[in-house]
């Protein structure tokens, strides 16, 4: 599959050498997310690929925006946007949430809805293919088990205030 070149993003090799890098003895816990469009081949026969083009670059400043200093984005494949960023476990889970909701604002005007797997990298693979599976897993499979395992990791400030969260849409 070729994937077009976007300015604002890590290509597959680059994401692949990051997740090496990030999986190296002592290095510190990162959360790995993809995202993947559903709708942009019904989007492309009504308005073109550079509607899609243009759904996926707007989309890539977006996850920048959120993500500000601390991660990179990639565009592993022509469907999908990736994450990779370091921050507590409590953190990211949120900016997790936030990158989804502006992913879905942006598309479901278009016909497009997003989807996000994660994977804590060191922790839930030892190679970079492990830590796309288990994303993956999570993403096509909505892996419920794995996400309850992910949010038991959270940390609660309080039971009362903090309402229960999938890390999968749907």
């Amino acid at each position: 599959m070729t994937v077009l070149p976007s300015v604002d993003a890590g290509t597959r090799r680059e994401l692949m050498a990051d997740l090496t890098q990030a999986l190296a003895p002592g290095s510190p816990e990162q959360l790995f997310a993809i995202f993947r469009f559903y709708g942009l081949a019904e989007l492309t026969a009504e308005r073109g690929s550079e509607a899609q083009e243009q759904l996926l670059k707007v989309s890539i400043r977006r996850a920048h925006a959120v993500l500000g200093s601390d991660g990179r984005v990639y565009r592993p494949r022509a469907d999908e946007l990736a994450v990779l960023f370091g921050r507590t476990l409590e953190s990211a889970l949120d900016l997790l949430d936030r990158i989804t909701v502006e992913l879905n604002e942006l598309g479901s005007s278009r016909g497009v809805m997003v989807e996000a797997g994660v994977a804590i990298v060191p922790d839930e693979a030892d190679n970079p293919i492990g830590v796309l599976e288990r994303a993956d897993r999570r993403l096509v499979a909505g892996d419920r088990e794995s996400d309850d395992a992910l949010e038991a990791r959270r940390p609660r400030r309080t039971l009362i205030t903090e309402p229960s969260r999938k890390l999968t849409a749907g």
